[in-house]
């Protein structure tokens, strides 16, 4: 779920090793396609820590006839923000990242933006709203492999059993960072009278250079993701607990299913 300012879409995968490097033991192979995507439909809430509602989701996914995957994932706040991501990538072996289009604006967000990742172009489009206007910026950034904005959830869904650790990359607050994807063991959930097992991964965010020594310091170290995806397969992502922005409060993105009554919808 995790985007250009620390977001989780909730939400997809590659990893950090380059090709012509030998894989230490225990670390997942880079990118490698397990459970290919396909077309898909959904609905989710974004909620605090405590269950009370913050915004519902729409994702659609979608692959087009040149065999890219478009996924949109779009959530709408009780305060009219919008937070929304559109990611393109392919899957043809191993997932690589084309282009990420990632907004979010509206009173939820204190530093509303326009990003742009286009990974074949090697550029970052950013247009971010402050008290002095709207700033325009275009860069160039060499991306890696593994670079994995808006892939997040599909990174974590397609990493193998027995790797211990995996790596992807993401592009945050005008730099590379560093996610380090771990095994956190398993937990219980119920559907109904039903019991169900979960896994459950975490996510570190690594920032580099002087600014990574700092940020704990100053209060800025982004906290970390934690995921619960269901047993079998394919494996189906449940919640993910993330910051949607940097120093952004943590909510909860959880799949969702219909009220039939309007007093029992959530938020209501």
């Amino acid at each position: 779920m995790l985007h250009s300012s620390f977001r989780p879409n909730p939400f997809a995968g590659v990893l950090l090793f380059a090709l012509s490097l030998a894989v230490p033991a225990g670390i997942a192979q880079n990118s490698v396609v397990i459970y290919p995507e396909g077309f898909s439909r959904g609905v989710a809430t974004l909620s605090t820590p405590a269950g009370d509602f913050v915004a519902s989701g729409d994702m659609r996914q979608v692959v087009h006839p040149n065999g890219e995957v478009e996924s949109w994932l779009v959530f709408h706040f009780k305060d009219g923000s919008i937070d929304s991501d559109d990611t393109v990538f392919t899957q043809k072996g191993r997932f690589r990242l084309v282009r990420d289009h990632h907004i979010q604006k509206g009173h939820s967000f204190p530093h509303p933006e326009d990003t742009t990742i286009d990974v074949p172009a090697g550029t970052v489009r950013e247009i971010v709203s402050g008290g002095d206007g709207q700033k325009f910026t275009v860069k160039h950034v060499d991306f890696p492999a593994n670079i994995a904005n808006g892939m997040l959830t599909t990174a974590i869904k397609n990493m193998p059993d027995a790797a211990q650790e995996a790596d992807v990359t993401y592009y945050s607050d005008g730099r590379l960072v560093r996610l380090e994807i771990f095994h956190e063991g398993t937990g219980k959930y119920w559907v109904a009278q039903r019991q169900f097992s979960a896994k459950r991964y975490v996510v570190k965010i690594k920032i580099g250079g002087l600014a990574g020594m700092v940020a704990p310091l100053l209060g800025k170290q982004p906290q970390d993701l934690h995921a619960w995806y269901m047993e079998g397969e394919p494996p189906l992502m449940l919640r993910i607990d993330s910051q949607l922005y940097a120093q952004g409060p943590v909510w909860r993105f959880e799949l969702a299913g219909p009220a039939w009554h309007a007093a029992g919808a959530r938020g209501q």
